[in-house]
């Protein structure tokens, strides 16, 4: 059974940063009454003891990511409004399967988390956002095809935009092995309207440029797999604990990027 990062951990929202402590205590040794309102009592292991803490401070309402004795006391680490960022999540920019560097940092963090864990495996899924990869893969075939001057910009004026519609023409037609059928919308009682050709243009190209399923999922298999190798760079990590799913799944869509959400068994 899979379950959320947070949840599996028990005593670690695993977090980047972004969470200040908190002491709460009374002085008092095994059995304490803690100033929050429950009784602790009896034997624990630190790591069961921590559970314990953790789960009640939340049930309580405070947003803990994190707890150790100290001193006598419940060191509770609390996030800050609007700090932390949990590491079951992995962002890949839109059709690329190169991790960004903030999450190659998140997952050596998160291998060593595994590592001092090791009764639990992770499950990393194929992930892509069929809409959003689809266009941005297509986007970069498209520019491919042009100039390398080509600007990014929109072009102003009518010679700007003459040319621009030539350059897409040629793409047309090497594509397309024919000549653009413009829609009759295309056209005014003055003439060509150069946007609304612009448009058809662009659009067009990038329908023809979109990748097929099979190329969405050799997508997400790129970026399982760089997850899973740089998880494995950790030689302390057993290879057989960090599996790729056989399925692909559909992600979520973070500040335009794709999001991948790891699983632990």
């Amino acid at each position: 059974m899979t379950r959320p990062i947070f949840a599996a951990f028990g005593i670690v929202l695993l977090l980047t940063g972004g969470s200040f402590a908190a002491p709460f205590c009374d002085g008092s040794g095994e059995g304490m009454k803690v100033t929050l309102g429950f009784s602790i009592g009896g034997k624990y292991s630190e790591e069961e003891r921590n559970n314990f803490d953790m789960m009640h401070l939340r049930q309580m309402g405070v947003d803990v990511t994190r707890v150790e004795r100290w001193n006598g006391c419940i060191r509770a680490f609390v996030r800050k409004p609007g700090g932390g960022e949990e590491m079951q999540f992995v962002d890949f920019d839109a059709g690329s399967p190169v991790l960004p560097v903030s999450q190659t940092e998140k997952l050596n963090k998160l291998a060593k988390a595994l590592v001092e864990r090791p009764q639990l495996r992770l499950s990393v899924p194929l992930t892509v956002v069929t809409s959003q990869d689809s266009e941005a893969i297509a986007r970069g075939a498209l520019k491919e095809k042009l100039p390398p001057s080509t600007s990014t910009e929109p072009p102003k004026d009518d010679a700007a935009k003459r040319q621009r519609i030539a350059m897409l023409e040629k793409v047309y037609k090497e594509v397309a092995k024919s000549a653009p059928d413009y829609p009759r919308e295309t056209e005014t009682e003055k003439g060509v309207d150069f946007d609304a050709r612009l448009k058809f243009l662009d659009q067009s190209l990038l329908d023809r440029f979109k990748p097929d399923d099979a190329a969405l999922t050799a997508l997400a298999q790129q970026r399982a797999r760089a997850v899973q190798d740089t998880l494995l760079a950790n030689t302390e990590l057993s290879p057989e604990r960090v599996f790729i799913t056989a399925e692909r799944s559909e992600g979520k869509t973070q500040s335009e990027q794709v999001r991948m959400e790891l699983k632990l068994e």
